[in-house]
């Protein structure tokens, strides 16, 4: 299921969660597994992404 994020691109659940886990995982500094889940999410991102047409 694709939600619709603030600015309108589509983001899937599984994108979503990850973006989740980047921000709970995130404390102030970019730690090791901050940095894990947020390149995860900008993987999944840019899978999802199908330009502006």
């Amino acid at each position: 299921m694709l939600q619709r994020t603030e600015i309108g691109s589509p983001v899937s659940g599984a994108t979503m969660s990850i973006a989740y886990c980047a921000l709970e995982a995130y404390d102030g500094r970019e730690n090791d597994e901050y940095r894990f889940w947020f390149g995860l999410f900008l993987k999944l991102a840019k899978r999802e992404h199908v330009g502006w047409a």
